[in-house]
């Protein structure tokens, strides 16, 4: 089933929300990302749009 660009992305505790960081940084090869950035990442669309910023 694909998953909608703007659909929610629930974390079962905060530390679930920076294993989604750390694997981005590492899937997508990109530095560290501020704490500041992914916190602000509720759904699909906003981790894409941090991955394009971070390697733009």
């Amino acid at each position: 089933m694909p998953v909608s660009d703007d659909a929610v992305i629930e974390y079962a505790d905060p530390l679930g929300l920076i294993a989604v960081a750390m694997n981005i940084e590492e899937d997508f090869g990109i530095g560290n990302i501020p704490e500041e950035d992914y916190l602000g990442c509720r759904t699909v669309n906003d981790w894409v749009d941090l991955v394009e910023r971070m390697k733009g």
